[in-house]
């Protein structure tokens, strides 16, 4: 899943999901911070999630990445504007 990688690679790991419009580059703003609290922002590019079913497929998709890439560990999810609502179904 085509994604950007903010901060520290090896922070803690904190998911963005971005506003419309947006795109994956916007978490870009919080890449000083991010390194200064050793945090890892990623954010997927959402717009190309494809999926049979427009809700729940879609969802899950983003839960399982997230899950992939926490590898056990907690995450924390930002949403911004409509990205606040892809947030709160993940």
């Amino acid at each position: 899943m085509e994604s950007s990688v903010y901060g520290n690679a090896n922070g803690q790991l904190v998911v963005y999901f971005h506003g419309a419009p947006g795109d994956i580059n916007e978490s870009s703003l919080f890449d000083e911070h991010a390194k200064k609290c050793n945090l890892k922002i990623l954010c997927f590019n959402r717009f190309l999630v494809q999926s049979k079913e427009p809700h729940a497929d879609y969802f899950h998709k983003l839960a399982e990445e997230i899950k992939s890439q926490a590898d056990g560990k907690p995450v924390d999810i930002i949403g911004f504007s409509i990205g606040t609502y892809v947030a709160l179904k993940v």
